[in-house]
């Protein structure tokens, strides 16, 4: 369980494995899941995706993360979804009404 990222009452977090592809294959080619993309994802869109998460995981530390069930534990720490961890610059300008 070393690849657990964060654990919660009922769930696990950790990064995307290749074990995942099926589960999130499921997801991504279901048409009223990816409603807000318009269209289900085709296999290459899938590993795409997958890919890319791996990238993230290596250039910016973070990417989504795989979320599973507790309660799926027992079946093989099934992928039940995604979660999104970004890395973002986030800058804040404060205006002071007759200050700037």
């Amino acid at each position: 369980m070393n690849n657990i990222i964060i654990e919660t009452e009922r769930l696990y977090l950790r990064k995307m494995q290749l074990s995942d592809m099926q589960a999130l294959r499921d997801i991504l080619q279901d048409k009223e899941v990816m409603y807000a993309y318009e269209h289900g994802f085709s296999d290459e869109e899938v590993v795409q995706w997958y890919e890319r998460q791996q990238e993230r995981y290596v250039q910016d530390g973070v990417g989504l993360l795989a979320v599973i069930l507790k309660i799926l534990k027992k079946a093989a720490m099934l992928l039940t979804g995604q979660m999104n961890v970004i890395k973002e610059n986030v800058y804040f300008i404060l205006q002071i009404k007759g200050h700037i």
